[in-house]
């Protein structure tokens, strides 16, 4: 479950909030993913949206995860022009995690545009402006975010970019959190490390309300004591209505959807709250 309240969202727009929102949502649902990425793309009038693992050592780059046609484009990169890419060695050399920037910001423009790679590979897809970002770095693999758009579009604007770099943090703790989920009950430390750092409130809480685990930001909710408490590690909202929702929710939401409502505080302010299925086999390793 995760929690968010309007307070929060004074300094992000509510649809990045909700984008947020979705990430996590993917990290817990692997399947929605494709669809999460797709929407991305859609708000910032994108073509696609991919994560993609390149390896330098050997030369490859495989598609992870992606909206629906990132896929084929991946392909056509990796079949085509991997070994030209002039943005790979100044990515690397000066791009920090977490950094975003888009290819003239590596690489000037003229140059950029003569190159085999912008021919063969986004003119040649009718691609134009893009967005990078990495996600993870090793020494010679680096999980990066790609976002691209249409020769006849515009490139992305400030703003663009200021809303782009508010996902990008979310976007990592969320691919975190899967992996630690597909590696496994032997990667629960590091999916409660990823979870712990997330802004987002999160309780992991069973069908009984029995409470598993709660990161930072969630047990700065309970510190508060305006809206959820926990009582014998049981997690209870405070007031009978948002017991009731609460409850309602955590009996009545099947195992392969979700359930989201409203709790109100003692002060008035609404926390949205989403109760998302884990996998059986992560919610032991929780325990």
């Amino acid at each position: 479950m995760d929690t968010r309240t309007h307070s929060d969202e004074n300094s992000v727009p509510r649809e990045i909030v909700d984008l947020i929102g979705r990430l996590y949502d993917a990290a817990l649902s692997p399947e929605l993913w494709t669809e999460v990425l797709q929407e991305i793309a859609d708000h910032f009038d994108a073509r696609n949206a991919m994560l993609f693992e390149e390896d330098f050592a050997i030369m490859t780059s495989e598609h992870v995860l992606g909206s629906k046609s990132s896929e084929e484009q991946l392909d056509h990169y990796r079949r085509h022009v991997i070994f030209s890419n002039p943005l790979r060695v100044p990515m690397m050399m000066t791009q920090r995690v977490g950094d975003l920037c888009n290819p003239t910001d590596l690489v000037a423009r003229p140059e950029y545009e003569a190159t085999r790679y912008y021919k063969q590979y986004i003119a040649a897809l009718g691609l134009g402006d893009g967005l990078l970002a990495l996600i993870s770095k090793a020494a010679t693999k680096a999980n990066l975010f790609y976002m691209s758009r249409s020769a006849d579009q515009p490139y992305f604007n400030e703003e663009e970019r200021s809303r782009t770099r508010l996902l990008i943090p979310h976007m990592q703790k969320a691919y975190q959190i899967n992996r630690a989920l597909a590696q496994g009950i032997k990667q629960v430390a590091d999916l409660r490390d990823a979870v712990d750092e997330v802004a987002t409130a999160i309780f992991f809480v069973e069908r009984s309300g029995r409470l598993a685990h709660m990161n930072n930001a969630a047990r700065r909710v309970i510190t508060r004591n305006d809206v959820l408490a926990v009582e014998f590690d049981l997690l209870k909202a405070i007031g009978s209505a948002n017991q009731t929702k609460y409850l309602e929710a955590l009996s009545s939401s099947p195992l392969n959807s979700k359930a989201e409502f409203l709790l109100s505080s003692k002060a008035d302010e609404d926390y949205i709250v989403r109760v998302l299925p884990l996998a059986a086999k992560a919610a032991a390793a929780l325990r």
